[in-house]
Parts: structure tokens; C-alpha cells; sequence
């Protein structure tokens, strides 16, 4: 696994395969996890339980976050994304 992420992050940081924008939703998504699980005891639910759903361009962004380890999902849910190489700049 840490060869995917390590290129995947080569990829992010090279933009080779993700434009700006998309960069912004990747951040959004990864931090909308973390603090999911910072909050998980205070809104009653378990940090090990936190699913991450995209549709269309969002399913191809959940991808990106799936791959990725800084803050993995446990469940995706990443519906009507294209291929992964259709992503290009």
C-alpha cells in the first residue's frame, strides 16, 4: 500500500492527475474526516465507523481520498465516478 501512496501523492503533487479545484475538494474531504473523528465521542457516534459517499466528480474525489493514508475512510461509497484516468488535466 505504501507504494500507491507514494505515487498517488507524486501524482497529486505533480498535477498530473488532479486540477486545482479538484485539489481543494481532496483537502475539504480529508479534513471533513479528521474532524469527524475528533468529534466522534461528543456526537455519539465511533471513529471507526466513518464513510465517505461521493457522486459523479465527487465519487472520483473519494477515490483519490480512499487512496491516500493521511485520513482514510473505513467505508467509500464512491457512486457514478468515471475511471481514474479519465481525471486528467
Amino acid at each position: 500500500m505504501e507504494c500507491i501512496d507514494a505515487a498517488l501523492g507524486e501524482v497529486i503533487r505533480t498535477r498530473s492527475l488532479v486540477d486545482e479545484q479538484s485539489k481543494s475538494g481532496i483537502v475539504d474531504e480529508i479534513q471533513a474526516i479528521k474532524v469527524v473523528r475528533a468529534h466522534a465521542a461528543e456526537w455519539g457516534i465511533s471513529p471507526e465507523r466513518v464513510v465517505l459517499t461521493g457522486f459523479s466528480a465527487g465519487a472520483i474525489l473519494t477515490s483519490v481520498v480512499v487512496l491516500q493514508s493521511e485520513a482514510r475512510p473505513n467505508y467509500a461509497a464512491p457512486i457514478y465516478g468515471g475511471p481514474f484516468n479519465e481525471v486528467r488535466d
